[in-house]
C-alpha cells in the first residue's frame, strides 16, 4: 500500500494546479475538474495530505460537478502561514469560495475529521453571516 501511495505522490497528474490568493488570509493551490458553471463541490483533505488526496476521484465525477480541491494551509504547495487555529481552516474555505465567485457549494469531507471541521466551520461561519452555510 505504501508503494502505491508512493507512486501515486510522484506520478505527474492530469489536473493543472492553481494557486488563488485570499484577501487579507494566505494562497492556496487547488485544482478544478468540471463545468466552470456547474454545481459548486468543494473537496477538504485530511491532515498532511494535500488536493491529490482527491485526484483519483475527480476525472469520474459527473460533468455537471465543478469540483475544487484545495491544499489547505500548510500543506502542499499552498502557503505556511503562522497560524494553524481549526478557526483558521474554516474561515480559509469560507473566504476561497468568495474568492472564486461561490454563492453555495458543498464540502465534501474526509471521513477523519467531518464532525469536529462542520462544528468549528458553524461556529466560524454562522449561518446569519454566510447564507452559504445551511441545511
Amino acid at each position: 500500500m505504501r508503494a502505491l501511495i508512493r507512486r501515486r505522490m510522484n506520478a505527474p497528474s492530469s489536473l493543472e494546479p492553481k494557486s488563488i490568493v485570499l484577501p487579507g488570509r494566505t494562497r492556496l493551490e487547488y485544482v478544478e475538474q468540471g463545468n466552470s458553471e456547474g454545481f459548486p463541490v468543494v473537496f477538504l483533505h485530511g491532515v498532511t495530505d494535500s488536493w491529490r488526496s482527491r485526484e483519483l476521484v475527480l476525472p469520474h465525477l459527473p460533468p455537471w460537478i465543478r469540483a475544487l480541491a484545495p491544499s489547505q494551509r500548510g500543506h502542499g504547495e499552498s502557503d505556511r502561514p503562522a497560524d494553524y487555529r481549526a478557526r483558521d481552516f474554516a474561515e480559509d474555505i469560507a473566504a476561497f469560495g468568495d474568492a472564486l465567485g461561490l454563492d453555495r457549494f458543498v464540502l465534501v469531507l474526509p471521513k477523519v475529521i467531518p464532525g469536529e471541521f462542520t462544528q468549528v466551520f458553524m461556529w466560524a461561519i454562522p449561518a446569519q453571516q454566510d447564507p452559504r452555510v445551511g441545511p
